[in-house]
Order: structure tokens, then sequence, then C-alpha cells
């Protein structure tokens, strides 16, 4: 027993500074993420890419188009949801579901869905379906969410 008071002694206390580890916001949000993505049968990692592409994690984000949160959505589509956009859980919990809502609209084609949620469905139904025909933003958009989607975000 004396040997391992001694051992125990030796390593010292830790801090409080060396046990606190700030995490990223990506870690910070995944239990909303993962509960949402759950709810709403929507692969976590899209969702992570739609968050990581529209947002970089950063809840205060407001487009110059009016797109509020994590999610950056539309205050009228916000409002068609009876959701907060600026409350973080309402925002993810929101986003996924009309994510989920596009891909079961796209039949599970998650570029159509995710070009859908970029330009609005609207648009892309205007485009006839095609991703060349939607603005350079969304062109952009949505291969770079299927490369966080399939490689992870760093």
């Amino acid at each position: 027993m004396d040997v391992i008071k001694r051992i125990l002694n030796s390593l010292g206390t830790p801090t409080a500074e060396a046990a606190v580890v700030p995490l990223r916001p990506e870690e910070r949000y995944a239990g909303i993420i993962d509960a949402a993505a759950a709810k709403y049968n929507v692969d976590p990692n899209l969702v992570r890419g739609v968050i990581k592409t529209e947002s970089n994690f950063n809840q205060n984000k407001v487009s110059p188009a009016g797109a509020i949160g994590m999610m950056q959505l539309m205050p009228r589509t916000a409002k068609g949801m009876n959701i907060n956009p600026y409350d973080v859980n309402q925002n993810i919990h929101g986003g996924v579901q009309y994510l989920a809502q596009l891909i079961k609209r796209y039949e599970g084609d998650y570029k159509s869905a995710l070009a859908a949620y970029n330009a609005g469905p609207g648009n892309f139904a205007r485009s006839g379906g095609n991703i060349n025909r939607l603005p350079k933003e969304t062109q952009q958009y949505v291969p770079k969410v299927m490369g966080y989607f399939k490689g992870g975000i760093e």
C-alpha cells in the first residue's frame, strides 16, 4: 500500500488548467446532432457536413440572405416549422427535419436534397433537377458537403 501512495504522490496533483480541455464546436454539439439525426433518420455525418459548410458550426451566423444559425435556416422555413432558429437545439433539429424531408422527396438522392436545401426546392425544380443550372454557390456547395460527409470533418 505504501508503494501505491508513493507512486501517486510522485505524480502530483492535477491542476484545474490541466483538467480543462476545450471542445471543438463539432464535439460540443455532437449530442444534439446525433439525437436529431437519429430522430429523423439522417446520417449524422451528412448533418455535420451541412453544418460545416453552412456555418462552420457557428450558431450566431446570419447570412446576407437572412439565413440563421448552424443549419442556416431561412426565417420563413423556421416559421413554417414552428421553431426558433436562434435556439441551437431547435435550429439543428429543424434543419435535420427539413433535410430529411428533402431526402425523402428526392428518393434518397443526397445530391438533389442538398441542392434543394441550398438553393431552395423551387429553384431546384425550375432547374429541372440539374445542379449545373443552379447558381455557382450551389454547384460548389453540393460537392463540398459530400466531401465532408464521405471524408469526415477535420
